[in-house]
């Protein structure tokens, strides 16, 4: 949600956000059939590298002066944090990583939404990851390098307002399967992910993308939650033995 101020004020980083598409595609104009999940529960630091393109072309009117021009840019940034195994932009990045990704298998599209509302949708390329190192003792090291490809696509960024369940009370037999579909709203919201858990996954288990399994005799309750404000939607889950 973009941050508003009538006087100045700092931006802190967290109000800031990075997502990658796992889904890999690669036109930064078109993001209908992408997924974009959030590198913020396993990020610690976001480096940009400084890489405008300098003309500093002296010409005979400017005497002994240089005449200095940005040209172009090379857009980086240097990405460390921890690996978080089950989240599913993690997962993504790992997944690069233990298929030894090259070429357009290794380029994705990446988000970035301001405090202030922009958003930059950029091609990049995911380069130097490494997801083993560290003490013995502690949680494993993740880095690797967002590059990059070619210029953005700049938007403003939609708040979500709420979320809605197409089934707010479920029933069904153990070793039953479905799904639950959760819409989003405004429609033209920015960041349109959800996260879906369940409070008793011994009852009945759910993934992501809403599709659920029935485990056993009992009751539980599926919840929605949008990665973008924390909007919230249940359904109640009851398991009878078949």
């Amino acid at each position: 949600m973009p941050q508003t101020a009538t006087t100045p004020v700092f931006t802190h980083n967290w109000k800031n956000d990075v997502e990658i598409d796992i889904n890999g595609n690669q036109d930064p104009s078109d993001t209908s059939n992408s997924n974009f999940k959030s590198l913020k529960d396993f990020m610690t630091t976001l480096t940009p590298t400084p890489g405008d393109v300098i003309d500093n072309a002296s010409y005979y009117g400017d005497k002994d002066n240089t005449n200095s021009e940005v040209t172009g840019h090379n857009r980086s940034w240097a990405v460390a944090g921890n690996v978080l195994q089950g989240d599913p932009a993690c997962d993504f990045v790992q997944s690069l990583e233990d298929s030894d990704a090259v070429g357009n298998a290794a380029k994705t599209l990446v988000r970035f939404t301001k405090a202030n509302g922009t958003v930059k949708i950029y091609n990049c390329s995911l380069e130097n990851i490494v997801t083993i190192g560290g003490n013995g003792n502690t949680k494993s090291n993740l880095t690797f390098t967002i590059d990059a490809n070619g210029p953005a696509v700049v938007s403003t960024a939609t708040a979500v307002t709420g979320v809605t369940l197409d089934k707010t009370t479920l029933s069904g037999k153990v070793g039953d399967t479905g799904k639950v579909t959760a819409t989003v709203t405004p429609e033209g919201a920015t960041n349109k992910g959800v996260t879906f858990t369940s409070s008793d996954k011994s009852v009945a288990t759910i993934d992501n993308s809403g599709s659920y399994s029935l485990i056993k005799a009992g009751t539980t309750v599926f919840t929605a939650k949008t990665d973008d404000g924390g909007e919230t939607a249940t359904c109640a889950v009851t398991v009878t033995t078949a």
